[in-house]
């Protein structure tokens, strides 16, 4: 499976494996989320770590703005806060442009070289959950 995620207390956890079509990241995106929901009904809003470490897939200008667009519709399952953990120098320059967006979407995505670095500033901004 080219993108797979894991749900666990306040996170839900995308791992992208090999290149993965816009309308599919966007679909796993919806159906993690919609899972999360169910799955823990007492939890609110959650964060979110994008393991981008195995992928060196560029995305276009306009999947990027879609992905932004995608994070503002989910606005009231998310918390507010996206970790992308990425090691490409290519992919993280394009991750930051994202971040961009998303910071006008009304999001803070930061991005990472370790999974380690992303939970830390994910669990900073946790307390009194």
């Amino acid at each position: 499976m080219p993108m797979t995620y894991r749900i666990s207390r306040h996170v839900v956890r995308f791992t992208k494996r090999s290149d993965v079509k816009y309308n599919e990241v966007l679909a796993v995106l919806k159906g993690a989320l919609e899972e999360a929901r169910e799955a823990h009904p007492d939890i609110a809003r959650w964060d979110m770590i994008v393991d981008l470490r195995q992928s060196a897939e560029i995305r276009t200008d306009m999947e990027l703005r879609g992905l932004a667009m995608a994070l503002t519709q989910q606005m009231p399952v998310l918390s507010g806060k996206v970790a992308a953990v990425v090691t490409d120098p290519t992919v993280t320059k394009r991750m930051r442009e994202l971040s961009a967006l998303a910071v006008q979407a009304g999001y803070k995505l930061r991005v990472f070289r370790t999974i380690k670095e992303a939970e830390a500033w994910l669990k900073s901004g946790r307390s009194g959950r």
